[in-house]
């Protein structure tokens, strides 16, 4: 794990996605995921990735949150079962620090990967508990990972959304 502040390393993000696997002999499943994680964690521009499904996208966010210490990595669901696939899956790896975004609820101090469905991200009340957690713990970066991207095509009110948390 590393400051926010350190220069990339492909080597240690492979490492610790190995970590969160538990599984000491695994590789990238793809060229995309792992230039998505780099490009991610070099933090020097936006980052669309469009990867298939069972490609290991979702790894992208739980490397990131795990790589850097002083950062937050905001998981955006479209929809509620794609978040609760989510939160099983970072409940697998307890080393992960994560917690599903509940209003009203204060974002942990440990908290490297916050987890929310795209309804409550665009709420007032999210974007209050963002700016009083970035106060209290002072994150070097937050970073936002919008899931199933094909929805905001699709969906008028998700798209919306996405407008919200733009502006």
């Amino acid at each position: 794990m590393n400051a926010a502040n350190d220069l990339y390393d492909e080597c240690a993000s492979l490492e610790v996605m190995r970590q969160l696997l538990g599984d000491w002999e695994a590789e990238w499943r793809n060229d995309g995921q792992r230039l998505s994680v780099q490009a991610t964690l070099q933090y020097e521009h936006d980052v669309v990735s469009i990867l298939p499904t069972g490609s290991g996208k979702t790894m992208i966010p739980f490397v990131t949150a795990a790589y850097e210490e002083k950062s937050l990595a905001v998981y955006i669901a479209p929809l509620n079962s794609v978040l609760a696939m989510a939160s099983e899956a970072a409940a697998c790896h307890p080393e992960l620090k994560h917690q599903v975004y509940v209003a009203g609820e204060a974002i942990r101090a440990d908290t490297r990967l916050l987890l929310v469905s795209a309804h409550k991200a665009s709420h007032l009340k999210f974007f209050e508990a963002l700016e009083s957690a970035q106060a209290r713990y002072n994150y070097v970066r937050r970073r936002f990972f919008i899931d199933e991207g094909h929805i905001p095509v699709t969906d008028c009110e998700f798209r919306h959304r996405l407008r919200v948390l733009c502006e």
